[in-house]
């Protein structure tokens, strides 16, 4: 594995939100094997989502905030958005998505494109 820019700076905004939590207590919380984060820590890329998501439930934030750095956005007022950012329902559709195939990755989006809610257009 090669180290990441975007997964260097996604550690980096780990380190910030554990502060002094040693990654033995990160590794407790998420049920995440220590040597694991470690190491992909120390190589600086990006963890996956199963990953990802229990650190961000672990260190009270959302997905969306370790990839981007963002913690506002159009939608942050959203309940609906703020919802799925920060539960499971993210989590499970990305892990799903991981195993698409590009023509099904497009094909959703277009589904998706298509049946926008009123507030995200």
């Amino acid at each position: 594995m090669k180290e990441d820019g975007n997964g260097r700076q996604l550690w980096n905004r780990i380190d910030k939100l554990r502060g002094s939590m040693s990654i033995r207590e990160l590794s407790e919380r998420t049920g995440i094997l220590e040597g694991s984060l470690q190491t992909t820590r120390s190589l600086g890329t990006l963890p996956k989502m199963q990953m990802l998501y229990p650190i961000a439930q672990a260190l009270g934030t959302t997905v969306e905030y370790l990839y981007t750095g963002i913690e506002e956005n159009e939608y942050s007022d959203n309940p609906v958005f703020r919802k799925i950012a920060s539960s499971q329902l993210l989590f499970d559709i990305t892990s799903r998505l991981a195993n698409a195939t590009p023509e099904e990755v497009e094909m959703i989006r277009r589904l998706l494109d298509v049946s926008k809610p009123s507030y995200m257009q």
